[in-house]
């Protein structure tokens, strides 16, 4: 049962058995996504509109909320697993080695719970991440136009915007170790990729709507954004695209959750 349910001002927050989990409100506007400077999956730069409001989740999906609502235990998960390495264990890392259907089956179980109070989990589309990423920048970061693993964990051997390197810490790193983003949010650059709901096409941005775009209707992969600890820094710019299979299960592949109203007439009290 979620308890002590909290809607502060823009801020949204609750707990499931004595574990937190806190959301910021990302408010509908609309913004450039993509870029004119980089690879090809990205262009054209279009303008998108979104026209509901939604709570993002403000750090990854850790590894102790996982737990907690999921029930499987991140060393049997280790235990299962084919690497040999693994980089970050503890209950404020970041889940991993998590398919896109497990996250999916994540955001379903806390909708359930939810239901109550007319609000439901799901994953972000990209262009709902792509939104909360920049909050209202337009430079490749949103803290500015370069990356060398200090600002955010990435593997800072391959900066971006500079010549000098930077750090590789070569292992991730809990969930509020870095500065958050002028919305509030952790890790949107860097440390874990983050699934995304859509199906992922190179072309998309050739023909998306420009309200509310949710991909394509199918395909053979799903859309990562955000790079991670062992990414090189541009792929952590706010606009870089990827893509792996809904199965694939990744020791730099996490998630975060977005949450809505269900029914728009009826507003959460605060």
């Amino acid at each position: 049962m979620i308890d002590n349910i909290r809607n502060e001002g823009y801020d949204l927050s609750f707990d499931f058995q004595h574990v937190p989990f806190n959301f910021k409100k990302i408010t509908c506007g609309e913004f450039v996504m993509g870029a004119s400077d980089f690879r090809k999956d990205t262009l054209p730069q279009h303008k998108v509109k979104l026209l509901s409001d939604y709570w993002m989740q403000e750090t990854l999906v850790t590894q102790k909320q996982w737990n907690v609502l999921r029930g499987k235990q991140m060393e049997d998960m280790l235990s299962e697993s084919n690497f040999d390495v693994f980089n970050g264990v503890g209950d404020e890392y970041p889940i991993y080695l998590i398919t896109w259907y497990e996250a999916v089956e994540f955001c379903n179980r806390l909708s359930k719970l939810l239901s109550p109070y007319n609000l439901e989990a799901s994953l972000p589309t990209e262009a709902e991440w792509e939104y909360a990423c920049r909050a209202g920048s337009y430079l490749p970061f949103s803290f500015g136009d370069s990356l060398d693993g200090r600002q955010a964990n990435c593997n800072g051997e391959f900066p971006y915007g500079q010549y000098e390197l930077g750090i590789w810490r070569k292992i991730a790193t809990p969930v509020y170790t870095f500065l958050p983003n002028p919305n509030g949010l952790y890790d949107m650059h860097g440390n874990m990729w983050e699934w995304c709901l859509d199906w992922y096409s190179e072309t998309y941005y050739t023909d998306s709507p420009l309200c509310d775009p949710c991909g394509p209707l199918e395909g053979c992969k799903k859309v990562i954004r955000g790079g991670g600890w062992r990414s090189r820094a541009e792929c952590c710019r706010s606009a870089f695209r990827d893509s792996d299979s809904p199965n694939y299960r990744g020791r730099s592949l996490s998630f975060r959750i977005i949450i809505k109203q269900k029914f728009k007439n009826h507003e959460l009290s605060e």
